[in-house]
């Protein structure tokens, strides 16, 4: 599935808007997409203090709260013995 992104963030207090056409195998994927996205943009600046404003789908789907809820699963790390 292909579909388009925009992001809003403010990084050290200065606004930034990014995006693009991005690909996910399912729309369960997108918010993953979406998410990586993010990060990526926060390594390229030095892991600023980022705060996510605002990220559309499409144009018209804001899955803002998805993208700041999003925590990957890692089963080794939830399955350690201490």
């Amino acid at each position: 599935m292909r579909f388009n992104l925009s992001v809003s963030l403010s990084i050290d207090g200065i606004g930034n808007k990014a995006g693009g056409t991005f690909y996910a195998r399912a729309n369960n994927e997108v918010v993953k997409v979406a998410y990586d996205y993010v990060r990526s943009i926060k390594m390229q600046t030095g892991m600023r203090h980022t705060v996510i404003e605002e990220v559309i789908v499409n144009s018209e789907h804001d899955i803002t709260e998805d993208v700041k809820n999003y925590r990957e699963y890692d089963p080794d790390f939830d399955n350690l013995p201490f």
